[in-house]
């Protein structure tokens, strides 16, 4: 974040380590430095001490940073609403994926029942015995059915399609 954006008294979210953890911003610091050619060159660093509730027997002074500028990342409610839309979104895709799965076996289990083949077990993790199954499932929510099983759902299907039409009569 810019110098200029940031405010003395508020809480901030900052990069500390593997975390981010809550900042509250006590001073910024600008130091201008100006050589014999009058070139400037300003350094900002921003002092202040973090607020996280989960950092027992410590003092203030031990919880007190100096940081640059870029390591604030932005106003901790925002970064905070961010994380939880996030988690939230990757929340739905799960269950939308999961959902997706689940009708995808089901459909398998009555491919199995209508053709009447039996269904191999279960493979070992990491086994090429899925490829070769009559009806197998590939990444996400897709099921190949081979040449063979094609044949075998083709009749399968005729024949419950000539019995509806038998009943229907």
């Amino acid at each position: 974040m810019q110098a200029a954006q940031i405010k003395i008294g508020e809480l901030y979210a900052l990069k500390d380590g593997p975390e981010v953890v809550r900042f509250k911003v006590a001073q910024i610091v600008t130091v201008t430095v100006r050589d014999h050619n009058k070139n400037a060159k300003t350094n900002n660093t921003v002092i202040g001490v973090i607020e996280q509730g989960d950092l027992p027997d410590t003092t203030v002074e031990d919880r007190k940073r100096e940081v640059a500028p870029d390591m604030i990342i932005s106003h901790y409610t925002a970064f905070a609403e961010l994380q939880a839309k996030q988690k939230e979104e990757a929340r739905l895709a799960k269950e939308e994926e999961d959902r997706k799965i689940a009708l995808r076996e089901r459909l398998r289990a009555k491919l199995y029942e209508v053709t009447g083949l039996r269904r191999p077990p279960k493979p070992a993790e990491n086994s090429w015995a899925p490829y070769h199954e009559p009806f197998s499932t590939s990444y996400g929510s897709k099921i190949e059915i081979g040449i063979e099983s094609m044949e075998i759902l083709l009749e399968s299907l005729e024949k419950l399609q000539a019995e509806a039409s038998l009943l229907a009569r």
